[in-house]
């Protein structure tokens, strides 16, 4: 079973770096900066199912507001033929990606194609973990 989460994460990576070439080449970034950050499954389901903090991170380097880079930079993503409906700046320059009802189309055939399988792992397969209760009385 493919992991979903992960396809999505590095979807919203390239959006991200799609995005960045354009707005470059449309003179709104400036040019050669190696864009670095984070994107996280979201604590809240408001602020989206992704949050990126790209924008945030290469302020310096790109010399600008990380509120004004994540705007440039959502100005410039297609969302078609991906996994997300849309994205939002939020805050300071964080940027939220919402996932389309296409992803939990695929998340919920994943579901029923792995039957009673779904949610297992072999990852600790011959691996043995020792639990222990510690009570301090």
């Amino acid at each position: 079973m493919s992991n979903l989460n992960e396809i999505a994460r590095l979807e919203a990576e390239k959006l991200i770096e799609k995005a960045y070439v354009l707005a470059s080449e449309n003179s709104e970034l400036p040019s050669g900066v190696r864009l670095s950050g984070k994107i996280e499954i979201s604590k809240d389901a408001q602020n989206g199912d992704f949050a990126s903090n790209h924008a945030l991170g290469n302020a310096k380097a790109l010399k600008s507001n990380p509120r004004k880079i994540a705007e440039s930079l959502l100005k410039y993503m297609n969302f078609e033929n991906t996994v997300f409906s849309r994205a939002e700046a939020a805050g300071p320059g964080f940027i939220n990606f919402f996932l389309s009802e296409s992803w939990y189309d695929k998340v919920l055939k994943e579901i029923i194609k792995a039957g009673e399988n779904y949610g297992g792992s072999d990852a600790l397969k011959g691996e043995s973990i020792l639990l222990e209760f510690v009570s301090a009385n």
